[in-house]
């Protein structure tokens, strides 16, 4: 009774923190929500009642830089190998959707889904902010334009109007690495609890997701065998979930009908959209650059209704891989001046796993932009790093460059998807 009684406590004490997180707290916090959130929504009504990009009434494939919002808002899931849980989040939504649509009509739904999305995104957004004025102590004025510099990247955009599990992966992942960021900061214990219910959701919805969740127990103040037993108890929790939720698949589902229902995982995972001699280049352009500024676009031609598609090529001009290398170079500052800080030695562990799946093993490396939800928050919170640690001279010099870097960044990431939305949105996809 006591083991399921401190469960249980640690349980309710994990919520009470974590649902602090998810809305705006403070009179600044609602200001900076409101600016962004005009912002994004001058763009978004366009490619909502203007183009069928996001909810084809036909297409149950992407047609949108690979994310598979056509299929999810549709049938509320993605495939259960990499997505086991993704159903307990987003099919409400759906459903919710459909009786909008019912109400409203077919455009209601997917504006619905958007302003939700709109919401996840800006909300991590927030959080960031958060982080960096609470858990670094970095000045509001310097919190503030980092995270309006990062507001402006590409990958934001895309995720607020994309009814998809990296959307969701990104307002959770951003919300556990402060969680877990503030424990560890005041010497805290991380409960087996917290471990669980993030390892359900962030690994729930992908699945290699969980490797991140494990991880922060390398950098609590625990023995070998504590650490060991905890991620043990969350790992094996996890597993025996998903071989419920498989057996349940079986019982009553036919094989027919599973293929049916779940997305096959080949379909989605297409790692051959770049040529192996351009690695490097695509790393740059898809991986490390795109997800910021947005590269140019090609597409994929194929018969109704599995295309045609818009995939991002690399970059056809020097600028932006002399930008790209430029912030990389500081974010590599930011963790080689920070080696003996677990909260940035926490972060880049877990930025260090992406790069191996998708640039070491180049899973999905030609689509990596829309994967960027699982670690493009880490970029400001290292920023944030830096600019507190530079001295106060250093500090603005690197803010006033990250604000004229903003500007360029919005004006190319305004230019590329105006672009999409009218030579690809309206031309292909466009509502007659």
């Amino acid at each position: 009774m006591n083991f399921i009684s401190s469960i249980l406590r640690d349980s309710k004490s994990f919520l009470r923190d974590f649902s602090t997180l998810c809305l705006p707290r403070t009179k600044s916090e609602r200001l900076v929500f409101l600016i962004i959130a005009i912002a994004y929504m001058a763009f978004a009504p366009f490619f909502v009642f203007n183009t069928f990009l996001l909810d084809h009434p036909e297409s149950c494939c992407d047609t949108f830089l690979g994310f598979d919002s056509q299929y999810i808002s549709r049938r509320g899931f993605a495939n259960i190998t990499a997505h086991p849980f993704m159903a307990v989040f987003s099919v409400p939504l759906t459903y919710l959707g459909n009786l909008i649509a019912l109400i409203l009509g077919y455009k209601a739904k997917t504006f619905f889904l958007v302003l939700f999305c709109t919401y996840l995104v800006i909300q991590a957004q927030i959080i960031i902010r958060r982080y960096l004025i609470k858990i670094i102590r970095l000045e509001v004025w310097k919190s503030n334009v980092i995270t309006l510099f990062f507001a402006v990247f590409a990958s934001n955009f895309a995720l607020s109007i994309s009814f998809d599990s990296f959307t969701f992966s990104f307002f959770l992942l951003t919300a556990a690495v402060y969680y877990f960021s503030s424990k560890l900061q005041n010497d805290e214990r991380i409960s087996t609890s917290s471990g669980f219910l993030l390892a359900f959701s962030i690994g729930g919805i992908t699945i290699t997701n969980i490797g991140k969740v494990l991880s922060v127990y390398f950098f609590d103040r625990i023995s070998i065998k504590e650490m060991l037993k905890k991620q043990t108890i969350i790992l094996s929790s996890f597993i025996s979930l998903f071989i419920t939720l498989t057996g349940i698949l079986i019982v009553f589902f036919n094989r027919e009908r599973i293929l049916d229902i779940y997305v096959r995982y080949e379909q989605y995972s297409r790692p051959d959209f770049h040529l192996p001699q351009e690695t490097l280049q695509t790393a740059l352009s898809r991986f490390f650059g795109g997800p910021m500024l947005l590269p140019g676009y090609q597409v994929i031609e194929r018969e109704f209704p599995d295309g045609p598609y818009t995939v991002l090529s690399n970059y056809s001009e020097m600028w932006p891989y002399g930008i790209t290398l430029v912030i990389m170079a500081l974010l590599l500052w930011a963790i080689v001046s920070h080696l003996k800080n677990k909260l940035v030695l926490f972060i880049t562990f877990n930025f260090l796993m992406d790069i191996v799946i998708h640039i070491v093993f180049e899973y999905g490396l030609g689509e990596s932009f829309i994967y960027a939800g699982h670690w493009l928050f880490i970029f400001p919170i290292l920023l944030g790093w830096l600019v507190k640690d530079q001295g106060e001279r250093i500090g603005k010099i690197i803010v006033t460059f990250l604000v004229l870097i903003a500007v360029v960044t919005l004006g190319n990431n305004i230019f590329r998807f105006y672009e999409i939305y009218n030579n690809f949105g309206l031309e292909v996809y466009g509502i007659t």
